[in-house]
């Protein structure tokens, strides 16, 4: 299997956040157990085995879930807008102890294009993470996230000609290769901190170029 190492063919490249410029998967896992473990500790589990199969999608959806699996057994739950601003409280005192991903400053000067971040997390919180490290320059203002879906995003960028064509996608997740076959955006999966535990047996299956960490393609 091909390995795409040469960043400089593209003319847009577009990174996931979580997994991919940051180790933050397993904190978002302990953050949705932390958050609903004392509403039912069956179902929490649940939530954080469903998190894990569906990296890339927002916790909006996937307390939404967790609401579903609660009504059904018939649980009291709070509201997912309740459940997400706990999930948020701890995440911002936590994101400072993540590692990232050092080989992205390198890699800058190799990719004469436009950068952008598409993300499923909260579209502040990953500017605030930025900015923390001293990296918002690499993006400036194309940062990207939830509430809206990465489809959403995808296609508001194409529509206004923002995403130019060749475009590299780099992911972490089954949707992040979902939203670049939906787009014909060539993909990367990084799976040094996925949680896709299936990864190897997926990107083989499906022809997927892989890496390890964006120091590979430095190589």
């Amino acid at each position: 299997m091909s390995i795409i190492r040469d960043i400089s063919f593209y003319k847009t490249v577009i990174f996931d956040f979580d997994g991919v410029i940051l180790d933050s998967n397993r904190l978002k896992s302990k953050a949705f157990y932390e958050v609903t473990k004392s509403i039912d500790l069956n179902l929490s589990h649940e939530l954080v085995e469903y998190n894990k199969l569906n990296g890339g999608i927002s916790r909006y959806k996937k307390f939404g879930y967790f609401r579903d699996l609660c009504d059904k057994n018939t649980i009291v739950c709070p509201s997912v807008d309740y459940l997400c601003e706990k999930f948020k409280s701890y995440l911002l005192s936590e994101f400072i102890n993540c590692n990232y991903d050092k080989s992205l400053i390198d890699l800058r000067p190799l990719s004469n294009c436009d950068w952008f971040i598409i993300s499923g997390g909260k579209q502040d919180e990953i500017s605030s993470v930025l900015n923390h490290l001293s990296l918002s320059y690499l993006f400036q203002d194309r940062i990207f996230g939830s509430p809206k879906t990465k489809e959403d995003h995808f296609q508001n960028l194409i529509d206004k000609k923002k995403i130019i064509r060749p475009a590299l996608f780099i992911g972490d997740s089954v949707y992040d290769f979902e939203c670049s076959y939906l787009f014909e955006i060539d993909f990367l999966f990084k799976y040094e901190w996925t949680e896709f535990n299936e990864w190897y047996k997926f990107c083989t299956s499906k022809n997927i170029s892989y890496i390890k960490s964006l120091f590979d393609l430095l190589i």
